[in-house]
């Protein structure tokens, strides 16, 4: 009957060890579920703000991103379609942040309200990436400007719209 008890009592210890060991694996399991939504997406507005004028690349400005900071722009690969009364524009913007860049695409309408020689430009844009700590970012929005009627003048472009990092 000894014998018997001690080995019931050896295959508690075991189970015990089991079971440890199981809730062990349980705990780690939920702390790395848990680590992981901790590095969920983040989507905050994305608000900008740059004076701009005519560059070798074509337009570049300087200007500020709301809670990010100073902010370049530079806007390459400008195009405008013809059309009546308005012509269509897309064009590459790549923001530079102290953090890294900010990469999206324009694609809308440039309309000359009236008589004008303006050219104004409502446009929807896509954020398309990124590097450093905006490495992934993704989000999209309307752009504004107002064109002067000439390459030399200097106009006001703005952004608004959301940007998500992961």
């Amino acid at each position: 009957m000894t014998t018997h008890l001690h080995g019931l009592a050896k295959a508690l210890s075991l189970n015990k060890r089991r079971v440890s060991v199981v809730a062990s694996a349980l705990v780690l399991a939920v702390l790395t579920i848990g680590a992981t939504s901790a590095r969920a997406e983040t989507t905050v507005p994305f608000q900008a703000q740059f004076l701009v004028t005519g560059c070798a690349e074509g337009a570049c400005g300087t200007g500020s991103v709301a809670g990010l900071g100073s902010a370049e722009l530079t806007i390459s690969s400008i195009t405008f379609t013809p059309g009546t009364p308005c012509e269509r524009v897309t064009a590459d913007f790549l923001i530079t942040l102290s953090g890294g860049t900010i990469t999206l695409h324009v694609d809308g309408d440039a309309c000359t309200p009236g008589s004008s020689s303006l050219f104004r430009v409502d446009a929807p844009f896509t954020i398309t990436g990124g590097t450093g700590a905006f490495a992934g970012a993704s989000g999209g929005g309307t752009a504004h400007d107002v064109l002067p009627g000439s390459a030399a003048g200097l106009n006001h472009a703005q952004l608004g719209g959301w940007l998500t990092l992961p």
